[in-house]
């Protein structure tokens, strides 16, 4: 059974809300303190989050409500400096979820394998943390978190993947072949034979390069993190940490040294496949194009591209498209008419065209009726920019979608 402990509480700018986030501290009106708008333990709902951003409030305080597992592993962990690392990355990996489009308390699939998500992060800190090899993970920030982010991301996937994860490994009974802990702890570790690399070579990849691109030196990384974790981690883990690099169309790289164990489509585990997938979406989202930071809708965008969609497992990519959503209920976006609006709800047949209500300026009165715009269905709106970047090359799939239906 899952522990419960205390909620953790953190301030996020309103443009970081999302609905479902719990309300830790009362939010007052900004030019009346004495009316309260939001009260403490409140859940947020998308009105209460254009309503914020119509009347000018910067911040809030949120409970993290779905982290109490966490916590509690964050205190027994107190005594391990190791633990207590990777317990805190992966903090910060859930709190972030919500930006992604990922709500693991909305999702009915994710809800259901609430228990599993957290007796999987469990085991992952327990165990991972006493792999001698983690140590150089657990001492670079950035690398940890990027492992944290990963190893939390394939997990997510392979729970979404549960019968492919079944069919794709048919040696197995079917509680063994949808146990998720080897694909968390192999996505936790895939970089770890960056650690073994001398720091030249460590630095040699620039951050915008893709696969095709990487210096050869540091291209073997995937060799040398095997080579650490094969004798200490199952070979379906182990896999991942050889194969995170290998693509599905069998171009990439997996061992520069034993090119025997190179592989391609089916053959790639497929935690090894699923792992490929969010590394590659993490990568791109954490590495700025030209100094610029991508926008969920654009990594989307380019994952499905020619160049890059034959370098993974379709129905995993497929897993990632439907989990992370290009644009999230709560997101602030501009309109091609140069008017801000929150997006409101997701159609799923058209996730580029979501329904948005446009944002009162201030001199309108409260008592003017909230314009909601259903995009999939209104040809001649679209969403112009996010974070003020044109998105507008990005917008991919289907438009004219069933309507929504009236909430």
């Amino acid at each position: 059974m899952a522990l419960e402990g205390k909620a953790l509480m953190r301030r996020i700018i309103i443009r970081e809300a999302r609905p479902g986030m719990q309300v830790a501290r009362q939010v007052p009106h900004p030019r009346d303190a004495s009316q309260i708008l939001l009260a403490t333990n409140a859940l947020l709902k998308v009105d209460d989050i254009i309503r914020l951003h119509e009347l000018g409030v910067y911040d809030l305080w949120v409970d993290d409500a779905d982290l109490g597992q966490l916590e509690q592993l964050q205190r027994a962990a107190n005594a391990d400096p190791a633990q207590q690392r990777i317990v805190n990355a992966l903090i910060r990996t859930f709190q972030n979820l919500p930006l992604l489009g990922i709500q693991l308390n909305s999702d009915l699939l994710l809800k259901r394998n609430r228990f599993t998500i957290d007796d999987t992060m469990t085991q992952l800190v327990q165990t991972a943390s006493a792999f001698p090899c983690a140590k150089g993970i657990v001492q670079a920030e950035e690398l940890l978190q990027h492992s944290a982010d990963v190893a939390v991301l394939a997990t997510l996937l392979g729970l979404q993947l549960e019968n492919y994860l079944i069919d794709q490994r048919r040696r197995l009974n079917c509680r063994q072949a949808k146990d998720v802990l080897n694909l968390a702890l192999g996505a936790f570790l895939h970089d770890v034979g960056e650690t073994l690399l001398p720091p030249q070579q460590r630095e040699s990849k620039s951050s915008l390069a893709t696969d095709a691109d990487a210096p050869s030196d540091w291209k073997q990384h995937t060799h040398l993190g095997y080579m650490a974790v094969r004798k200490h981690l199952d070979p379906s883990g182990a896999a991942v940490v050889l194969h995170h690099h290998q693509h599905f169309d069998g171009s990439g790289f997996a061992c520069v040294e034993e090119k025997e164990l190179q592989q391609t489509g089916s053959s790639i585990h497929v935690f090894a496949r699923i792992s490929s997938v969010a590394d590659m979406f993490h990568h791109l989202l954490t590495a700025p194009e030209a100094g610029v930071p991508r926008t969920i809708v654009q990594v989307l965008w380019q994952l499905q591209q020619a160049t890059m969609r034959g370098w993974f497992d379709t129905t995993v990519l497929s897993a990632l498209l439907a989990m992370v959503r290009p644009f999230a209920p709560g997101m602030v976006v501009m309109l091609n008419d140069r008017r801000q609006a929150v997006v409101t709800r997701i159609n799923e047949q058209a996730p580029c065209y979501p329904e948005v209500q446009v944002l009162r300026d201030e001199e309108e009165p409260a008592s003017t009726p909230a314009e909601r715009i259903d995009l999939s269905q209104c040809t001649e709106m679209r969403i112009l920019e996010v974070g003020g970047e044109d998105i507008t090359t990005y917008l991919y799939g289907v438009r004219q979608a069933q309507p929504l239906a009236a909430a």
